[in-house]
């Protein structure tokens, strides 16, 4: 099961890698929504390390990749907040939305403000607003429990699918 989940959240990190390189740079109020690491929260509090640890780095490798940045930035903050976030969701019952998409906001504020402390401190970059960081961090949590949704019904398919298919044999 851990490896039909893992391929499943594979293709969901390369819809949404599709998504936000291709279609959502169109649209700037969409642009705004953090999808990655909306994913790489889901994994980190639902799913079991196994799966969303190679999630989590191949994530972090495609945007590394696409960004063209400081390269290992990415996959280093992301894996830093899975395991945030696998701890979290083992100690604390994060299963209401509304802590779910606070948790969104403080580790999407953390984020992007890391990668600001990155180029700030690495090529002498100035930060002159807090706002778009702030509004885009906000757009994500609201967003989040819609591809928690998502996440969890294709999720329920596969798990269905896999079963059948399994007392099929």
């Amino acid at each position: 099961m851990r490896i039909a989940e893992t391929l499943l959240f594979l293709g969901w990190a390369l819809v949404l890698f599709v998504l936000h390189t291709a279609w959502l740079g169109q649209v700037s109020a969409l642009y705004a929504c953090h999808c990655f690491l909306v994913l790489i929260v889901y994994l980190g509090l639902t799913r079991h390390p196994a799966v969303g640890g190679w999630v989590t780095v191949f994530v972090g490798l495609l945007v590394d990749t696409y960004s063209g940045g400081i390269f290992g930035a990415h996959i280093l903050l992301y894996v830093l907040i899975f395991v945030v976030t696998c701890i979290a969701g083992r100690s604390v019952n994060l299963a209401l939305g509304l802590y779910r998409m606070g948790v969104v906001l403080v580790l999407d504020l953390f984020f992007r403000f890391s990668i600001l402390a990155m180029l700030a401190a690495l090529l002498d970059f100035r930060f002159d607003s807090a706002r778009p960081v702030l509004w885009y961090a906000i757009v994500t949590a609201l967003v989040s429990p819609l591809l928690f949704r998502a996440f969890d019904g294709t999720r329920m398919w596969v798990q269905e699918a896999t079963l059948e298919w399994k007392y099929k044999k």
